[in-house]
């Protein structure tokens, strides 16, 4: 059985809260809304790596939200794959406030969004991609639910996030490593035959 908190408070606090600067995502269907935020926005790896993006997002509206699908992009050397959220997120939060039986929210999630595999000849780099969450009132709704239409700027896709490719460490060329080998051996033997020639020329 799920009891809904919202109707138990105030709707000049419900308003108060939308219109809060800490709700930073708006869709642009009014009275479907999440608050969304990546738990790291920017990643590091080595070429070849899989790097994971998580992060929580929330109903904070009145309305069942519908979680249809995802919109990801990635413009940087690798291949993005949106899986971990088609395969984890709920089809639908409950409004704000909701919880179950147990006392557990219904009306946010947390955790792994979407992977990055970086390409193995990928340079070293910083690249950018950005992520939405499409849906709504139901389940055929693709509104942008992370998309904020007062931003004239960059009114779709706020949710960006970075991939920065590092610098493969520096491998000593063969020629310098054999060389250094050489003068080693060479010290060594040198160091053998001084001491045989003092052992020789002392008195017995």
């Amino acid at each position: 059985m799920k009891l809904n908190l919202l109707t138990l408070l105030p709707a000049a606090l419900l308003v108060a809260f939308i219109g809060s600067p800490e709700v930073r995502a708006q869709s642009t269907t009014p009275g479907y809304v999440l608050a969304f935020g990546f738990d790291q926005a920017a990643e590091f790896g080595n070429p070849g790596d899989v790097l994971n993006f998580s992060g929580t997002f929330s109903n904070v509206t009145a309305n069942t939200v519908f979680l249809n699908s995802d919109s990801l992009t990635f413009s940087g050397p690798g291949t993005a794959d949106d899986s971990p959220f088609l395969n984890g997120a709920p089809l639908t939060l409950d409004p704000m406030w909701t919880v179950d039986g147990n006392g557990n929210p219904t009306d946010s999630y947390s955790g792994s969004l979407f992977d990055i595999t970086l390409n193995p000849d990928a340079a070293p780099g910083t690249y950018f991609g950005t992520f939405a969450i499409l849906g709504g009132a139901d389940a055929n709704a693709s509104d942008d639910l992370t998309a904020d239409p007062t931003n004239v700027l960059d009114p779709f896709h706020q949710e960006r996030f970075s991939v920065t490719v590092l610098a493969p460490a520096a491998v000593p060329e063969a020629s310098t490593t054999i060389s250094f080998g050489l003068l080693l051996m060479l010290g060594g033997l040198l160091i053998v035959v001084k001491r045989r020639a003092d052992s020789e020329r002392r008195p017995r």
